[in-house]
């Protein structure tokens, strides 16, 4: 039990920490999925909703969800669902259905809207809760891996009671008193006796069994319990000859309930029956007995062998021997061990009956093994064990072996016997040592099993006879026997010799296992089936008046309607589960004789009626009667009554009263089982009881665990997730089985005792006695006396009244206790006694309790709170509990002033018990029993006032606390065994701050979506990027706004992540849930206002958000108005209030496919809102002046320049957040396209498009924008997805290709110009995309500007040149890589060519080199310790896969549109530039001193290598480039070099001068005089055509392929072509998928989709793709930039993009399959690639909903790990998967 009363803080504790439910639909409760509900509910129909979220392979058997009528239940798929096609079917009856618990309906799934459907991420299924029970639920879906439901559990309805005049009666409202129904006696005199209850303030009666008990005269034990007859009332009702009926009985509570205004519960007892039930001889199936049982039989011997010692002891036998007839010391215990060892338990010779004989199946084996030829020689062993057989009827030494094994595994050949006769002897002599060992093996195993059996019955004599604590039974005698007996059996036998014999005969049937309980036994396990060895180990603490009731029938008798006879016929009949076991059905002649057999199963519950039909019939009968009669069902002994069946039976209870109460009390030690009960039972109350407390410590903390919540809690909205929960409580002040406190701790500790549970927020209740001071225990077995019966007066000591005890203060009580529930008084403070300052603050964090509202110094003297969250009043309750007996003359003359936040309302009650006559602790003496009622002690009075002004109490008085919030009370007179009451109510002057802030309450949490009319007015002026500034913004963008020093900090917890509210909702939407109030967030608002002005205030700076936070000033001030124990909630409602409005304005300004879409794709959405912003550190350029409306606003810098005002998209939060560092050219148009166009965000997506089109230089759209005229041109792919967006937006924005039109101030118009001012050049964008196009075409190298550690602290020198091209044609031109920049120690610069082309890949941009990276893998190496600074992880030179992908798209997109005459421009060409075509040249090389300079030419590793002079000027070089290659062209080239020798040519070698080769830049050969021009339908139908010969690496090897040595995966897509390290083209990465969605049609559909699988076995992880192939050696999946190690793989985090998983790319990856299922699979495949693409975004939609951030990382390690390096929000990855779900629509 007292594991089970930790069962609240357990499961809370496991609930923040485990369940996905909090971390799914917290933003449901916060908001953000507020309007997928809205859309969904009408507002007529706005209530309580609480959400279940379902989760693959999730049974919650144990897991209780409790609910109320009229609620919504509404099912969510959990992430691990998403993609599934799940059907949720319920037995949750629809309306105007009857429940049947087998009877499932498919509940349907729902969309927020048309743009949602099917989209299982917006997908919910809701269940109107109409009737109260226990309801299931499970799932299942397509192509799941195992059978049967893929999840499941349980959901419970609370009843309704009603009363009086159709009045509810709320649970928690409940007072429950106990009375034993035998000791109401006479019927007639009920109603008297009733009364008490009613007039003590209870409304509730709890009746034990009204039936006929096994009764003293029958020789019965009189137990309450023990029903012989479960359909017949007591005849003990009876008066004279008038027999009660039980509609006699049903009248009363009628009446009752309707003049009294109480309810009644009646125990029903399904496990056992007594044992002199008549029917039980007709019907002897109905238990467990020797002969459907046999294998109890070993236990009924041991039984009788124990039962042989009581006699013999109470006889006297054995007093000489040690063993007198009264057993009360350890001696005697000592003896009574020595007895059984060595007399009594060898008698039995128990072993026998689980032991073979040997010299039987010895004699077997041999006759055998003489007609069987042994194996020969060298034939293999035989393989098996030898094990025992247990005789199925356990008679002795019967048990057996296989033969056939013994005869294979021991009749064998022996080379050392040379005859047959010496052999088996042998054989024999081996055989029979193994089976003397087998019994030797079982020997032991019983010999342990009646060692604990022995020890088990000392410790039950040593409790009963010699310890203090027990009972100390005096004499040994068959009533008072040494240990209790196990089995009931006939009259008939008297000695170990006959209930031997007993065992095999067909009586056998008569002796019957009683019934009981087993300590800390699992309580799903039936401790009598045959897998047991309860009985044998006597570890049953058993009722001998009782047998233990099976359900299950296996055997039926066929007899000729005569139940013995000479011979019977008994066939087994086994029902489908037996037979499903593999178990044979037999049809068996037996004989009354010593070889008498039967067939036995395992026993087990039964499942239905069909099971054992007359005793399910039987105790249905029983049930429905008392469900007719009365309103509830106590279920008694329920952790032992077979689940099965109390369910059918509580089932059809419900069927005649729909709203039954069904309490129950449980000692699994489990809230995990206790659940298991409350689930499949509908258990509404499980009984818990003050008694179990050691201390008034424990007894305060059982009042805070079982109800309430605690004060100062979290308002928690109308829609919000079902938590677990515990189950519902009736606490007990006693109950009926246990002694009374006048026993236990002393009789003045009843008073405060029962005030403490009356302050529990659950239902309380009492046990008839307790109240009248009874100082014993009313023993349900023992008692024969009545109760007294009411009388307003004192008089007759048959009587009571409120003279009597404690009952007056016990009405009051009850009273108060009602008041609180009915009043909303529903949380609860406790603080325990004598804590330091420090213990108190851990206990707070501990328990989540906020507020101290007694201090207190004393370990006896406990304080409850409960607080009314409506009206913020409170109820104190301080309680002097006495657990000792204080001294007789005690007085406390001090005790510590008790201190509260408002003003004392009045004095609710006081009250104390004293001694009547003398010193008022004196203990009482000379009570006597009443003979014919039960008494209690009249020696106490009871001193109770009521409802007094504070200045007329006894105990307290008004004191100066010196702060004008508190109130001080002192203590006047209060000592052990009062209790004092106070209702406290808030000062004045607080009272118009809460007026306002109740307002606040029922606009945010009465509704399912939140409202409030003037905020939302407010709200609905702002524009997403002051929604920016007022949910988001981390600490760098608000520090470089100079809005303050940017995050908020909080103490003993660190920084929010966002200054925003989002920074506080992360962590509010986790301690709401749980009101974790002592979280450091909850500390830091009860300490001080810091918080709450930091969120307007910074609001207020901002014009855009200023007035929001004049609003959220208004109403925080009249939050830091309020007790500060309220500043948590209150500031929890107006935050969560805003934040669910400014979320709703967010998605309201963004298109339909966010709005209207699922929570998945809005929270993604938000991302445009984390990561578009304005700061102005990091601006867009500045545009033309000519650009046509709409315009961006201007900024005037402090230094008066003008700048554009529009939002900026930072790459990721918080390492990209301003400066320079903010705009990434690559990273804004990766990220356009999902965050600012599908959003919606048209006007954002044109102002980066054209901002960044006015930067082109080069051909080149910037890498680091840097407001424009600081950019870096150093990227290579920024252009090409530039170009996707430009695209994107012309197609998919209303009027978008009115874009091309749009002017673009150029702030470089020439390479070589300086920044222009704006509208010094404007251009259409249509011919800005031209030039870049042409400079591409033309071909470009470059260095970069201010090259050196001024723009680069890494790069090396020959990292600055850049350069760009498109390859030709093969047959018109001819080119080279211009390569390798070097600067020797003699400053000599050394240039190489290396000529790559050849026929088949026309039309593909390429351009950088191995000292730099131009694509999005833009790893630096830095670390001089590794030897990596200024060494690129992945230069990625030659043709990058996605860039030709991109330009592709780019380029058919633009014939397209000239084609349609909607881009004025359709082909570039290839123009003469300084008198040559194709090159463009850079400065003049330096150092020149005559040194050789080396060409290398051809193709592969082969080559000509010639000799020439270094030349000054580049002109005159490529003037010798021309003539080289000219010279060289008719000559041979042998591509196949052989190892260690140059090919073979005709020019003049020079070995010494080899070099390996990296491409830099590229300079062009044409032919003399050429001009060349390609049309963008040229270009692109190039491409197309060639991309498939040189990007696929076929599945099958090829001769024809440049590099088979390189290749490591087949079936894939090259990663680069023409790459200066050749490796490197053949590694498998993550781009190629981009280049499939780019430019789908330039893929062969086969190779596509063999290409996406072996990415997804590669590459695919939990929520990124892998940078590199895990099998790669340069692969390594966890970064770590801080790494300063010299290990050259991961130094500095050199493996940025050689192994960790990137977010975004995952995107282009899901978007591949999309396209090329459909066209490789058609419909069915699509479905299919959908559905599995939704089931991998659940890590997503997880990730977005536990991270703080509220956004996707930018990365991961290795297998999803955290990346403490990565940004924890990156625009990309967002914008990534965004696209993803535009797709699956």
């Amino acid at each position: 039990m007292a594991v089970a009363m930790y069962g609240r803080m357990i499961v809370e504790s496991v609930y923040k920490v485990v369940t996905f439910l909090a971390a799914v639909v917290k933003q449901v409760c916060c908001s953000c999925d507020g309007t997928s509900i809205k859309m969904a509910l009408n507002e007529s129909e706005a209530g309580q909703v609480r959400v279940l979220t379902l989760n693959d392979g999730e049974h919650s058997d144990g897991t209780l969800h409790r609910v109320q009528k009229g609620w919504l239940l509404r099912f969510c798929l959990g992430p691990s669902l998403f993609g599934r096609r799940a059907i949720l079917y319920v037995n949750h009856p629809d309306e105007g259905q009857e429940f049947t618990r087998n009877t499932y309906r498919q509940v349907p799934w729902q969309y927020n809207s048309e743009n949602s459907a099917n989209d299982t991420t917006a997908a919910f299924a809701q269940v109107k809760l109409r009737v109260s029970g226990a309801f299931h639920y499970y799932f299942v879906y397509d192509g799941s891996d195992c059978a049967g439901p893929q999840g499941s559990g349980f959901f419970t309805v609370d009843p309704e009671l009603r009363y009086g005049g159709d009045e509810t009666l709320p649970l928690d409202c409940i007072q429950c008193q106990t009375v034993l129904a035998k000791s109401l006696g006479l019927f007639n005199s009920w109603e008297r006796k009733l009364k008490v209850a009613k007039e003590s303030g209870y409304n509730m009666i709890h009746f034990t069994p009204i039936q006929v008990s096994c009764s003293c005269e029958l020789g019965g034990s009189n137990s309450s319990y023990s029903l012989s007859e479960q359909l017949k009332l007591n005849p003990i009702f009876n008066e004279g000859d008038k027999i009660v009926t039980i509609e006699d009985i049903a009248e009363l509570i009628t009446k009752m309930k309707r003049d009294w205004k109480m309810v009644s519960i009646c125990d029903i007892v399904l496990n056992h029956t007594a044992n002199e039930s008549e029917w039980l001889k007709e019907h002897p199936e109905c238990t467990y007995n020797l002969i459907n049982c046999p294998y109890l039989r070993p236990a009924y011997l041991l039984d009788a062998v124990l039962h042989q010692l009581t006699v013999e002891v109470a006889e006297g036998k054995w007093e000489f021997s040690g063993i007198p007839v009264e057993v009360n010391s350890e001696d005697h215990l000592t003896a009574i061990r020595n007895a059984l060892f060595g007399d009594f338990i060898p008698q039995a010779k128990i072993p026998e009956l689980f032991c073979v004989d040997v010299g039987h199946l010895v004699s077997e084996f041999y006759s055998q093994a003489r007609n069987r030829v042994p194996p020969v020689a060298g034939s293999a062993p035989e393989e098996g064990v030898l094990a025992i057989i247990p005789d199925p009827l356990y008679r002795r030494l019967k048990a057996t072996v296989d033969m056939d094994l013994a005869l294979r595994l021991y009749n064998v050949y022996r080379s050392d016997c040379f005859d047959e006769d010496t052999r088996l002897r042998r054989c024999l002599e081996e055989f029979k040592l193994c089976l003397e060992k087998l019994n030797k093996e079982i020997l032991d195993k019983i010999q342990d099993h009646l060692q604990a059996a022995v020890e088990n019955s000392i410790a039950g004599i040593r409790y009963f006879r010699v310890q203090s604590d027990g009972p100390c039974l005096k004499q040994v005698s068959l009533k008072n026997p040494l240990v209790p007996r196990y089995f009931t059996e006939p009259d008939t036998v008297s000695d170990i010799a006959q209930r031997d014999r007993l065992m095999y005969t067909p009586e056998a049937c008569l002796v019957m296992a009683h019934n009981g309980w087993v300590m800390s036994d699992d309580p799903l396990r039936n401790f009598a089936a045959s897998d047991s060895n309860v009985y044998l180990r006597r570890e049953l603490i058993a009722w001998g008046d009782s047998v233990k009731l099976r359900y299950h029938q296996y055997l039926q008798v066929n007899t000729n309607n005569t139940l013995f006879g000479d011979r019977v016929v008994i066939r087994a009949v086994l029902t489908d589960q037996i037979a499903d076991d593999g178990e044979i059905e037999d049809h068996i002649s037996l004989g009354c004789t010593e070889d008498w057999l039967t067939l036995f199963s395992p026993c087990r519950y039964g499942n239905k009626p069909e099971d054992c039909p007359f005793l399910w019939k039987h105790m249905l009968e029983y049930v429905e009667q008392t469900a007719r009669t009365f309103d509830g069902i106590r279920l008694d002994n329920c952790h032992s009554t077979p689940i099965a069946v109390a369910e059918y039976l509580l089932d059809a209870a419900r069927r005649i009263r729909p709203d039954l109460y069904v309490a129950a009390e449980l000692f699994t030690n489990s809230d995990q089982k206790d659940n298991i009960f409350v689930n499949r039972l509908g258990i509404t109350s499980l009984i818990r009881e003050a008694m179990s407390a050691w201390d008034s410590h424990e007894e305060g903390r059982l009042v805070y665990r079982y109800g309430g919540e605690p004060v100062g809690a979290f308002f928690q909205p109308a829609l919000r997730p079902l938590v677990p929960s515990v189950a519902h409580a009736l606490f007990l002040d006693l109950t009926h089985d246990n002694p009374s406190p006048v026993d236990k701790r002393s009789v003045f500790d009843l008073l405060p005792s029962a005030a403490l549970v009356a302050m529990a927020c659950c239902a309380t209740g009492s046990n008839r006695g307790y109240d009248e001071l009874v100082p014993h225990h009313i023993h349900v077995v023992d008692e024969t006396r009545y109760y007294t019966e009411w009388a307003d007066e004192p008089g007759s000591p048959l009587t009571v009244g409120y003279h009597s005890g404690i009952i007056s203060a016990k009405r009051a009580l009850n009273n108060l206790h009602f008041m609180l529930g009915a009043s909303g008084y529903n949380q609860v403070s406790y603080l325990p006694p004598s804590l330091t300052t420090s213990e108190i603050a851990a206990e707070l964090r501990n328990r989540l309790l906020l507020q101290v509202f007694v201090d207190q110094v004393d370990a006896d003297i406990v304080a409850v709170t409960r607080h009314c969250p409506g009206t913020h009043q409170s109820v104190i309750l301080v309680a002097y509990t006495a657990f000792t007996h204080p001294d007789p003359e005690y007085r406390r003359d001090y005790v510590k002033p008790l201190r509260v936040e408002g003003t004392v309302d009045e004095v609710i009650l006081e009250a104390t018990l004293k001694h009547r006559s003398g010193p008022r602790y004196s203990r009482p003496e000379g009570f006597q029993k009443n003979g014919v009622v039960i008494n209690g002690l009249e020696d106490y009075v009871l001193e109770l006032r009521e409802h007094l002004k504070l200045s007329e109490s006894r105990m307290l008085r008004s004191g100066e606390s010196g702060d004008s919030d508190l109130t001080q009370l002192e203590w006047t007179d209060f000592q052990p065994g009062s209790i004092v009451a106070i209702l406290v109510s808030l000062h004045d002057k607080v009272k118009p701050a809460l007026s306002l802030l109740r307002e606040l309450v029922s606009s945010f949490t009465h509704r399912v979506v939140p409202s409030h009319g003037e905020l939302r007015e407010v709200i609905s002026r702002l524009d997403l990027s002051d929604l920016n500034k007022a949910l988001y913004r981390c600490a760098e963008e608000e520090r470089e706004e100079g809005q303050g020093a940017g995050v908020y900090d909080i103490p003993d917890f660190g920084p929010t992540v966002y200054c925003g509210l989002q920074g506080f909702m992360s962590l509010l939407s986790n301690i709401r849930p749980s009101n974790d109030l002592g979280h450091p967030m909850c500390n830091n608002l009860r300490q001080g206002n810091w918080m709450i002005d930091y969120v307007w205030q910074r609001l207020k700076r901002n014009s855009g958000t200023a007035e929001l936070g004049e609003w959220l000033e208004r109403n925080l001030l009249a939050v830091t108005s309020v007790p500060r124990y309220l500043v948590p909630s209150y500031f929890d409602l107006v935050i969560t209030g805003a934040y669910c409005l400014l979320l709703d304005r967010a998605w309201s300004l963004m298109s339909s496919f966010v709005h209207e879409g699922s929570s998945f794709n809005r929270n993604l959405a938000l991302g445009s809102v984390q990561c578009g912003g304005v700061v102005h550190s990091a601006p867009l350029p500045s545009f033309s002046p000519a650009l046509a409306p709409p315009v961006p606003p201007i900024h005037v810098t402090s230094s008066g320049e003008q700048i554009p005002a529009c939002v900026t998209l930072s790459a990721g939060l918080p390492h990209f957040s301003t400066g320079y560092m903010r705009n990434w050219g690559r990273d804004t148009f990766i990220s356009l396209r999902g965050l600012f166009i599908l959003t919606g965000r048209y006007q954002e997506a044109r102002y980066h498009i054209l901002g960044y089109a006015g930067c082109l230089r080069h051909g080149l759209i910037p890498n680091l924008l840097d407001g424009g005229r600081k950019s870096r041109f150093n990227c290579r792919d920024a252009v090409w997805w530039w170009l996707y967006c430009v695209q994107s937006y012309v197609e998919e924005v209303p009027e978008g290709l009115a874009i091309l039109q749009d002017k673009v101030s150029r702030i470089f118009p020439q390479d070589d110009s300086p920044p222009q001012p704006p509208g010094t050049v404007d251009q259409p964008l249509a011919d800005v995309i031209q030039e870049a196009l042409t400079v591409h075409f033309q071909g470009l190298c470059f260095r970069e500007r201010n090259a050196g550690r001024e723009i680069d602290a890494h790069m090396t020198d020959r990292g600055f040149n850049n350069q760009i091209g498109v390859h030709p044609d093969t047959g018109s031109v001819r080119f080279g890589y211009l390569t390798s920049f070097d600067i020797c120690q003699d400053g000599v610069r050394y240039l190489c060519v290396c000529y790559l082309s050849h026929a088949g890949f026309a039309g593909f941009v390429f351009g950088g080199n191995t000292y730099n990276c131009g694509t999005w893998m833009d790893k630096m190496g830095s670390s001089e310790k590794a030897g990596l600074r200024g060494k690129p992880a992945t230069p990625r030179d030659g043709s990058a896969v996605e860039l030709v992908g991109l330009s592709k798209r780019s380029l058919k997109w633009l014939a397209t549109l000239h084609e349609e005459g909607k881009f004025p421009h359709g082909s570039v060409t290839r123009g003469k530039r300084d008198g040559e075509a194709g090159f463009k040249y850079p400065s003049k090389l330096r150092g020149i001193d005559g040194s050789n300079l080396n060409f290398h030419f051809g193709e592969g590793k082969g080559g000509f290598i010639y000799k020439f002079e270094i030349l000054e000027d580049l002109k005159d070089l490529h003037m010798k480039l021309r003539q080289a290659w000219h010279a060289g062209s008719g000559n041979s080239i042998d591509p196949r070099p052989q190892a260690g020798k140059l090919n073979k040519c005709k020019k003049k070698v020079h070995p010494s001068n080899q070099f390996q080769i990296s491409a830099l830049s590229t300079v062009f050969f044409p032919n003399k005089g050429s001009r060349m021009t390609w049309t963008y339908r040229q270009w692109e139908q190039k491409i197309a055509s060639s991309f498939e010969p040189v990007f696929f690496v076929s599945v099958h090897p090829s001769n024809k392929e440049p590099r088979p040595d390189l290749i490591h995966h087949r079936g894939i897509y090259k990663d680069t072509h023409g790459s200066g390290q050749p490796w490197a083209d053949y590694q498998l990465r993550c781009n190629f998928p981009i280049a499939m969605v780019a430019a789908p049609e330039m893929f062969d559909p086969q190779h596509a989709w063999t290409a996406l699988q072996k990415a997804e076995e590669s590459l695919l992880g939990p929520l990124g793709m892998r940078t590199l192939d895990p099998e790669d050696w340069a692969y390594n999946g966890f970064y770590d930039n801080s790494n300063d190690s010299d290990d050259p793989k991961v130094a500095h985090g050199y493996n940025y993009h050689q192994g960790p998983e990137w977010v975004w790319p995952i995107g282009f990856f899901l978007r591949a399959r999309l396209h090329f299922a459909r066209v490789v699979g058609g419909e069915s495949e699509l479905r299919r690639v959908v559905a599995h693409t939704r089931s991998l975004l659940a890590r997503h939609f997880t990730e977005l909903q536990n991270s703080p951030w509220r956004g996707l990382p930018e990365l991961t390690n290795k297998d999803g790990a955290y990346c403490k390096d990565s940004c924890r929000t990156q625009a990309w990855s967002m914008a990534c998967l965004l696209e993803v779900g535009q797709d699956c629509v």
